[in-house]
């Protein structure tokens, strides 16, 4: 009897090894998934003094709405252009930033970052943050 009581256990639980990691990742699967690309720019061919507005998207591709998160862009990743909370996104939505930078001559690097500081529990955290190159003469 002890020995059949043994095989239905272990029955039960390859059953259970089976079963318990589906539902693990399901649960798993339901978190917001902050992204963010900046989009374009204008002036397009800018020089040094010209004010350029950044366009930037950010967008919530997740399956829950998310709430109080910080979006940055930044010159050069030291100089912060513009820091703004922001107080929610729900699921599936977006918005488009507008931000006015002065130009400076030279080639620059402008990096768009949303949950810099990790606050956001996330689908994926690989997709916080772009970049592009703006080169204005002088």
């Amino acid at each position: 009897m002890r020995e059949k009581f043994a095989k239905r256990i272990l029955c039960i639980l390859v059953v259970l090894s089976f079963l318990l990691p589906t539902y693990v990742k399901a649960d798993e699967g339901n978190k917001p998934d902050l992204s963010v690309k900046i989009i374009g720019y204008n002036p397009s061919n800018p020089k040094e003094g010209d004010m350029i507005t950044i366009i930037t998207k950010v967008a919530n591709i997740g399956n829950q709405d998310v709430k109080n998160f910080t979006f940055i862009i930044a010159c050069d990743t030291v100089d912060i252009i513009e820091s703004k909370s922001i107080s929610s996104l729900a699921s599936n939505a977006f918005i488009n930033i507008s931000t006015n930078w002065l130009a400076l001559k030279g080639n620059h690097t402008i990096t768009a970052i949303v949950d810099a500081n990790g606050n956001i529990s996330e689908l994926s955290e690989t997709n916080n943050d772009d970049e592009i190159s703006i080169f204005c003469c002088g």
